[in-house]
């Protein structure tokens, strides 16, 4: 049983069934490590999986792609492609960490052996560990005690630490514990990571690996146990565990491990890793937890929200939050945000939309050096995307759909919409704009930031149609995945068109040095660049002809396309059914200036066209009926959000966590609930008053100032606890927080 509780998510009782789901749950990390919450006592394949962030090669995928309907057929799967597609890049399981064994009287301690008399596993909110408790009953009337904990340092990121501790009940059988490296893991079903060079001594290992040809990426390890109450056996090298065994002495004993490792990706020497492995593992374990603690507790708390009145909420926010904070690294750029964080192969660790649009925000206002390291991974990418473009004959930047280390197009090649997706060189324009909006830094607009948005522009201007003098773009793909080849789709233009006004107005306040050639382009281009305007109803058209489309879904095909984030095998294209808002983001995580007057004809009408086949659904939802006072469905929204895993609301929870969705939690309270927009003229302030919690606290930064918001009735306290005071608007009147101000109904 999984329950979301103050402590933490916690599971009572072993059910071998849901393994595989809990590995990616009950995962920890530290944003450079994602370790999957599998057993000391066994790795599964499948269920075990280290991840460093950045370390990349070249796996071999078999799609299970089966088109049995039109749709399918002509719209989302290229055939041809299909039966060329072979490799894709993709993270690398690199080792499983986290091997610990315990035989009690020459059996191996496994929970499906024997009996469990007592379970619990909890992934700890306040320390960023995962801790088990186990009593078992060897089947022959023999209790023994296990109790485990992990972490992955926040306090370095290179380290992960763990012990196990074991206690005999009510016998004197002897216990023989193994520790070590196991190296037997595979990456989607291949072994990718290969052992060059070991070294073993008593209670140590140090390991080198190798990843593939592709990026030829390696690594290198070193793990030291510290004991008590054990006497040291052998070493081994068994199974593809590189360790040492021990015997316990007494009826109590302990065993810890602490594991550095570096990759060949790190903005680190190599002639400086041997020194900085062997210093990472020289400190004995309660000081480096004690260290972990402290750096942890402060990154979780400028995250925290405090929410009184529904306790589920609030456990259920320190949960995500949790996942949000193990998601980025928050010391380099070598990679960025994907959609599962650093919890399982899903997705092979690509950086999506998801990340500039639905994770950056949150760090924007929470770790802004840490968004600006995401926006520099872009920057480097930069010429990649040049590249990407000239392939298509155009100029400027087109970003990566699917970007792993370099920036080059990763999308599988037999899927058709995502080539379509040229939004997302307006999503990372768009966030280089918000960027500064939250931070103010100048210096990165200047250096790297206006070049970026610059060549974006130069992209959409060159893949534009000019006809009836206007800007058109056709046959794209916006974030509703089920209708492609579509013309002029509302969430790209009116993106663009934001991004391009808003790029001249600050190059020309910052004395940008733009080529007035370009500068006259990209104004004629926002003024003439097609966007839908509202039907009589109010209704802004998804695209070009999208109301004419039928109301309903035609059912077709068998049900096969259901693996492919559909509710249906139907024929989309010809409905007005979608997978995920589209014009309705252009109100919630885009602020862009959408005219407010139609925003409830927009969200009501959308909101009944939506099967919500993406998980991006919920938060969206959530910001739209909270901004429309419909508090109960924000709350139901606001939920699923955050329990799209735990309740496994699309049934593939063991793929990893949805972690943008996710992250929509904080998202929904920050910018829906408590109304904050960070802007260039300032932090916009539309408080929801009346809403469904009779309390909510948490912290926001701004212009370099942090911020305290607490909403309590009618009132919203807003404090300024550090920094220089800030401009905030309420109701269109600028007010300038030096202290603190009240903000009333």
């Amino acid at each position: 049983m999984l329950k979301i509780t103050k402590a933490g998510l916690k599971e009572v009782g072993y059910d071998i069934k849901d393994e595989a789901k809990l590995a990616a749950l009950l995962g920890i990390g530290n944003g450079y490590y994602g370790i999957r919450g599998s057993l000391e006592e066994f790795g599964d394949v499948f269920i075990q999986g280290c991840y460093v962030r950045g370390v990349f090669d070249q796996i071999v995928e078999i799609p299970n792609a089966f088109a049995d309907n039109l749709y399918m057929k002509k719209y989302y799967f290229d055939l041809q492609k299909l039966k060329e597609f072979e490799k894709e890049d993709s993270t690398i399981n690199i080792c499983d960490p986290t091997t610990i064994r315990f035989y009690v009287g020459g059996k191996l301690f496994l929970p499906w052996e024997g009996k469990i008399v007592k379970w619990e596993r909890l992934l700890a909110n306040k320390d960023g560990g995962l801790k088990r408790t186990v009593l078992w009953d060897d089947g022959e009337g023999h209790l023994t005690e296990f109790i485990y904990e992990r972490y992955c340092s926040f306090a370095n990121n290179h380290v992960f630490f763990q012990k196990a501790s074991v206690r005999k009940i009510n016998h004197d059988l002897p216990v023989v514990a193994v520790s070590g490296i196991d190296s037997l893991v595979k990456t989607n079903g291949q072994h990718k990571s290969v052992v060059t060079s070991s070294a073993l001594t008593e209670g140590s290992v140090s390991l080198s690996f190798y990843f593939g040809d592709l990026y030829s990426m390696t690594a290198s390890l070193l793990s030291k146990d510290e004991t008590n109450g054990l006497r040291f056996l052998e070493n081994i090298q068994e199974g593809g565990v590189y360790g040492s065994r021990y015997e316990m002495v007494g009826n109590e004993a302990s065993l810890s491990k602490i594991v550095s490792l570096y990759a060949s990706c790190d903005p680190v020497a190599p002639d400086e890793v041997p020194s900085l492995l062997g210093k990472d593992v020289s400190l004995a374990y309660d000081a480096v937890k004690k260290t972990h603690l402290s750096a942890y507790r402060k990154a979780f708390a400028l995250l925290d929200i405090e929410v009184d009145g529904d306790p589920e909420v609030q456990n259920l926010l320190r949960y995500a939050n949790y996942q949000t904070l193990i998601g980025f690294d928050r010391f380099d750029s070598v990679h960025s945000l994907s959609a599962k964080n650093l919890t399982a192969e899903k997705y092979n660790q690509f950086v999506w939309w998801d990340c500039e649009i639905f994770q950056l925000p949150i760090l924007f206002t929470a770790f802004p050096d840490a968004a600006k390291r995401c926006l520099e991974y872009r920057y480097r990418c930069l010429e990649e995307a040049k590249n990407n473009a000239k392939k298509e004959g155009l100029d400027g930047a087109h970003f990566a759909f699917c970007s792993s280390v370099k920036g080059d197009e990763k999308v599988w090649i037999y899927a058709r919409h995502p080539f379509l997706q040229i939004h997302i060189s307006g999503d990372v324009a768009y966030a280089v704009l918000q960027y500064h909006a939250c931070t103010g830094d100048d210096a990165f607009l200047k250096e790297k930031g206006f070049e970026m948005i610059a060549e974006s522009l130069k992209y959409f201007m060159s893949r534009s149609t000019e006809k009836e003098g206007m800007y058109h773009l056709l046959s794209v793909t916006g974030t509703d995945e089920h209708h492609d080849y579509v013309d002029d789709d509302a969430y790209t233009n009116y993106q663009v068109r934001f991004v391009a006004k808003r790029f001249l107005e600050l190059a020309d306040r910052l004395g940008y040095a733009l080529d007035e050639d370009l500068k006259a382009r990209i104004a004629d281009y926002a003024d003439r660049l097609y966007v839908q305007e509202p039907a009589k109803n109010g209704v802004i058209p998804q695209f070009e002809g999208y109301l004419s489309l039928k109301p309903y879904l035609p059912l077709a095909g068998n049900g096969a396309a259901k693996g492919f984030q559909m509710k249906a095998s139907g024929l989309y294209h010809e409905s007005q059914i979608i997978k995920q808002p589209d014009v309705i983001n252009l109100y919630t995580y885009l602020d862009i200036g959408m005219d407010p007057s139609l925003y409830a004809k927009n969200w009501a009408y959308y909101e009944k066209k939506c099967e919500a086949s993406s998980s991006l659904t919920y938060p969206a939802h959530a910001i739209a009926a909270v901004d429309n006072r419909q508090f109960p469905k924000f709350v139901k929204y606001l939920k699923e959000s955050m329990r799209i895993d735990i309740d496994d609301l699309h049934s593939c929870a063991y793929q990893g966590v949805h972690a943008a969705c996710i992250a929509g939690g904080r998202m929904a309270i920050v910018r829906g609930l408590l109304g904050a927009s960070p802007r260039e003229e300032g932090l916009v302030l539309d408080p929801k008053f009346g809403g469904p919690f009779s309390r909510v606290k948490t912290r926001l930064i701004y212009r370099g100032a942090t911020l305290e918001l607490t909403l309590e009735g009618n009132r919203l306290d807003v404090r300024l606890l550090r920094g220089e005071p800030v401009t905030v608007l309420y109701r269109g009147k600028a007010r300038m927080l030096t202290q603190s101000l009240t903000l009333r109904k």
